[in-house]
């Protein structure tokens, strides 16, 4: 059994976006409702402390518990910011594997894996480019081979 973790680079990524929407959604608020001085600095504070939760709070506890873990014959993943959630499939469910690797992800880290089941699918999210292509790999090698015990 492997354990996977998503790439902290992702995480930087992640805030330096939410960073610059709530920089973005602060400053235009303040340019639309110039004149209502009161509500123009309650929703400029409300975006800009909104981010600093998400940034500070949310994304770090995410990225910490989120992890995934790949046997012989499943694949799980451990999410949850509150409540922790796991998700399990085995290989012999998967219907087939999608590897999305978005351009410059080596360094946004914005790798991720789908895995596709007749009933759903499970996102695996994050994952530096290495571990997400040996996910991929592992899991499309363990598919063929209960297609060939077949």
């Amino acid at each position: 059994m492997k354990t996977y973790k998503p790439d902290r680079m992702g995480m930087y990524f992640c805030a330096v976006c939410v960073c610059i929407i709530s920089a973005s959604l602060s400053l235009l608020s303040m340019r639309l409702l110039v004149r209502y001085q009161i509500l123009m600095y309650t929703v400029a504070g409300l975006f800009v402390f909104s981010g600093l939760f998400v940034v500070m709070l949310t994304l770090p506890l995410c990225f910490s518990k989120a992890s995934y873990r790949l046997s012989k014959d499943s694949v799980t993943k451990l999410s949850g910011f509150v409540f922790e959630k796991t998700q399990q499939i085995a290989f012999r469910n998967v219907q087939y594997v999608t590897l999305v690797m978005t351009p410059f992800c080596s360094f946004t880290s914005a790798c991720f894996v789908i895995v596709h089941t007749p009933g759903g699918k499970m996102l695996l999210w994050f994952l530096s480019p290495d571990d997400a292509s040996e996910i991929s790999c592992r899991i499309n090698r363990a598919i063929r081979r209960q297609e060939g015990a077949i």
